[in-house]
C-alpha cells in the first residue's frame, strides 16, 4: 500500500537549492516527487538513494497551451502546438478511465492503453523539433518533453504515480496566497515550525481527514505517552491510519466534492425545496 503525503520543506536559500513542496508517495523503500524540470531537483534526487523523481505532464502541456494561446485564432488547429496538446489531451483521457482502479490494475492497463500513446507522443515530437524555429515556444515545448522524457514515463511503471503534480499545487495554494500573512515567522526555527505544521495539515487533507479535528486529537493523544520510550503508538496516529476513529474523517461526498461545494448545493436543495412549499 501506497502512503500518500503532502511535504513542505523550509530552504533558507531559496535561490541555490530551491526545495519544492512536493507530493509524494511512498512505499516502504523509495519515494517519489513529481516536480517541474528545474535541474535542483535532480541534483536532490541524486543525493538521496530512496527519491525518485517523476516528470509532470501539466508542465509539459503548459508550454504547448502557451505556444496555442499566442497565434491567430485562424491557424491554431492547424499549428504543431496545437496536435501536441490533443496528444497529451488523448494520454489523459486513458488515464482518467484508470483513476478508480486499485494501483496494481492501474499499472498492467497502463501498459495496455496509456503506453503506446506516450511513446508515440515522444516519437513525434522528436521528429518535429527539427521543423520549428528554435527558441519559438513550440520549440521549447518540444525541448522540454524530450529532456524530461525519462522522468515522465516513471508514471507508467508505478500504478501509485499520478500523471501531474497538480495536487501539490493545488494544496499549497493556500499557503502561497497568505503568505504575506506569515511575517511574524521571522526565524529559521519558526519556519521549519510552519512547514511541519503545513505538512500535517496538507497530509490529513490528503487522506480525507478533518485537519482541525485531527490536530485536536492528535495534541489530546499525544502527551499521554511522553513518559513512553516506545514510539509504536505513533503508528495508529499517522493520517493513513486505519486505526483513527471515523469521526475525524470526511464523508466520501465531502472528501470527493469539498466542503464548499456540498455547502452550496445544499443550500441550491434547501432553495427549492422553500420555493416548491410556497403557495401558488
Amino acid at each position: 500500500m501506497a502512503l500518500i503525503g503532502h511535504f513542505c520543506v523550509f530552504s533558507p536559500s531559496s535561490k541555490t537549492r530551491r526545495i519544492p513542496t512536493c507530493y509524494v508517495t511512498t512505499h516502504i523503500t523509495c519515494w517519489y516527487t513529481e516536480p517541474d524540470g528545474y535541474q535542483v531537483y535532480h541534483t536532490v534526487e541524486n543525493d538521496r538513494e530512496d527519491l525518485k523523481i517523476a516528470g509532470c505532464w501539466s508542465h509539459a502541456r503548459r508550454r504547448f497551451d502557451e505556444a496555442v494561446g499566442a497565434l491567430p485564432k485562424t491557424k491554431r488547429k492547424g499549428s504543431r502546438a496545437y496536435l501536441a496538446l490533443t496528444m497529451i489531451q488523448a494520454i489523459y483521457r486513458e488515464e482518467k478511465l484508470l483513476k478508480d482502479l486499485p494501483a496494481e490494475e492501474r499499472k498492467t492497463f497502463r501498459q495496455l492503453s496509456v503506453r503506446p500513446l506516450v511513446e508515440a507522443y515522444f516519437m513525434w515530437v522528436k521528429e518535429n523539433i527539427p521543423k520549428v524555429p528554435q527558441k519559438s515556444k513550440t520549440w521549447e515545448g518540444f525541448s522540454y518533453s524530450i529532456n524530461q522524457e525519462k522522468y515522465l514515463k516513471v508514471f507508467l511503471d508505478d500504478g501509485e504515480v499520478p500523471m501531474d503534480n497538480n495536487a501539490a499545487e493545488q494544496s499549497i495554494r493556500g499557503f502561497c496566497i497568505g503568505k504575506k500573512n506569515w511575517g511574524m515567522i521571522d526565524t529559521v526555527a519558526g519556519a521549519k515550525s510552519s512547514a511541519i505544521i503545513y505538512s500535517i495539515a496538507e497530509t490529513a487533507k490528503a487522506n480525507s481527514l478533518k485537519p482541525y479535528d485531527y490536530f485536536e486529537y492528535l495534541l489530546t493523544e499525544i502527551p499521554k505517552h511522553l513518559d513512553d520510550t516506545d514510539r509504536s503508538f505513533l503508528d495508529d496516529l499517522l493520517p493513513w491510519s486505519p486505526n483513527l476513529p471515523a469521526k475525524y474523517r470526511l464523508a466520501p461526498i465531502l472528501y470527493r466534492y469539498g466542503l464548499s461545494t456540498v455547502y452550496i448545493l445544499s443550500c441550491i436543495c434547501i432553495l427549492l425545496i422553500t420555493y416548491k412549499a410556497l403557495p401558488r
